[in-house]
């Protein structure tokens, strides 16, 4: 039996959105005859809402959930053309809800091809998706709209929201 090819789709996921959850079923479903890692990045320098280790229990839940297959979750601290040299990736796979992204998303697939000879797949976010972002997610919750954000995260990520907010609150 051959290895299955690998396609690496990198993110902070901070937290994992349902956007992400549309691009990563998309790939699998896209690429069955694959392996695609979920590389969450560990960058110590941005102050996460939430842990490595949250997240990655996160996006493994976010995938149970759906039954998504054909997927690996790591955590990866430092360059993302490391891991993909490391694991011999084939492609990367990156999400883009808009131009800006794509022009920030380019950049980057620039710097990735020329250390890595990995191509680069776009898959566009569905419309009902593209202004959603962890950003956003982060943002609403920290300004006190925490029912706007319901249809961003699956029920079981906004849930680890409300909790972080919780506890964060009764740590002050």
């Amino acid at each position: 039996m051959s290895k299955k090819p690998i396609r690496v789709y990198p993110g902070s996921f901070d937290p994992i959105t349902v956007g992400h959850i549309d691009i990563i079923k998309r790939a699998s479903t896209q690429f069955p005859d694959s392996k695609i890692h979920i590389v969450i990045a560990n960058n110590r320098d941005k102050k996460h809402m939430f842990s490595i280790n949250e997240r990655i229990q996160q996006v493994s839940d976010s995938i149970k959930e759906k039954g998504i297959e054909n997927i690996k979750v790591v955590a990866f601290e430092g360059i993302i053309s490391n891991y993909l040299n490391d694991v011999n990736a084939i492609t990367i796979i990156r999400g883009i809800r808009n131009y800006t992204d794509f022009e920030y998303e380019k950049s980057l697939e620039t710097f990735t091809r020329k250390t890595s000879n990995v191509e680069t797949i776009y898959l566009s976010a569905n419309p009902e998706h593209s202004s959603i972002s962890s950003s956003n997610v982060r943002n609403f919750v920290t300004t006190g709209f925490d029912e706007a954000i319901k249809g961003f995260v699956s029920p079981s990520v906004y849930d680890r929201i409300i909790n972080k907010k919780h506890l964060l609150r009764e740590a002050k």
